[in-house]
């Protein structure tokens, strides 16, 4: 049954606006690294998580507002970057290819900060959380690219596995 393209597990290309996210989340998460491990006793990493961190009730009670697109650069450790990061690559180089560079960045913030809004009105409503709960990662922005690629690639295989279920035997077989 033909199901639409497929995206091999082929390397995807660097479109450039993926790129730079990349590097500046890497980077900015590598100085978190090098900040915690350099001064750990004078509080610089709380420092960075209470400024540029998303935190609903300094983001609005002491406007805060940077936070908004900020938090979406820092990362709480390594699994969750390179996850983040990974996803943005396989999924956000497409759509950068098909969108193109402006359309792409301009898509890929109002994810960032609908996201942030949606976490300070949760923190507010207090389903989970608190005013004072940090929030940080790019895990937002690539919801929302996840999203859109479900919507514009429905009919694409992402991963194709040589196991299939046959329902008249009811029995998984190789094919």
């Amino acid at each position: 049954m033909y199901r639409g393209k497929t995206i091999s597990l082929s390397f995807p290309p660097f479109t450039p606006w993926v790129k730079r996210i990349i590097i500046a989340c890497t980077g900015i998460y590598f100085l978190q690294l090098l900040i915690g491990a350099v001064a750990p006793g004078l509080g610089l990493g709380r420092f960075l998580v209470t400024y540029f961190a998303l935190v609903p009730g300094f983001a609005i009670q002491r406007g805060y507002v940077w936070q908004l697109l900020t938090y979406s650069l820092l990362h709480g450790g390594m699994w969750h970057l390179l996850t983040n990061m990974l996803t943005l690559w396989m999924f956000g180089s497409q759509e950068e290819q098909d969108w193109g560079s402006r359309r792409f960045i301009e898509f890929y913030v109002v994810c960032v900060v609908g996201a942030a809004l949606v976490t300070i009105a949760v923190g507010y409503l207090g389903w989970g959380m608190d005013a004072y709960t940090p929030t940080l990662g790019a895990s937002g922005g690539i919801y929302g690219l996840l999203i859109a690629f479900g919507m514009l690639y429905g009919d694409r295989e992402i991963f194709y596995s040589r196991f299939r279920w046959r329902s008249r035997r009811s029995t998984w077989s190789a094919s």
